[in-house]
């Protein structure tokens, strides 16, 4: 008799057992909301650094694409100037071309290397920089090239 009393008041989950369960159940739940938000704001960073990539990479195609003695592809700053023409943003030469979030602009050096080469056949020395600009913080994505002269 006593082992069937001693079941009958075993049977079930006592409010203790109950509440630790909810609490691990909590625990879990809130681990997942928490690691969902967190996989939200890394795609968002990796669109956004994606979308600045595709704007400059588009720049840089047409800046391959011109010919070697476009005005575009002049630094304007004479002979023996240098890298200095390669500044980095916000003091570009060129830009911005911009939507509101993406900026770019771009700079071109030609005495950069190759000194004793004559100026006419040195190649050119593309920076392009994309200005991303996120909940007011700005970065950049910065893209370095070389155009030579196809003469």
């Amino acid at each position: 008799m006593m082992n069937k009393k001693w079941l009958q008041e075993s049977a079930g989950f006592t409010l203790i057992e109950a509440l630790t369960a909810m609490a691990v159940l909590s625990v879990g739940i809130i681990t997942l909301y928490t690691m969902h938000v967190v996989a939200i704001k890394g795609n968002s960073v990796a669109n956004s650094l994606t979308t600045a990539a595709n704007w400059g990479v588009d720049k840089v195609e047409q800046l391959q694409a011109l010919p070697y003695d476009d005005p575009e592809l002049d630094d304007g700053a004479g002979d023996n100037d240098g890298c200095v023409g390669l500044d980095d943003w916000p003091d570009a030469d060129f830009g911005p071309v911009t939507n509101g979030i993406y900026s770019v602009y771009w700079n071109v050096a030609t005495d950069c290397t190759l000194t004793a080469v004559p100026l006419a056949q040195r190649p050119k020395h593309i920076r392009v920089i994309v200005n991303r600009s996120i909940r007011g913080v700005d970065k950049q994505v910065v893209f370095n090239y070389i155009k030579q002269n196809s003469m």
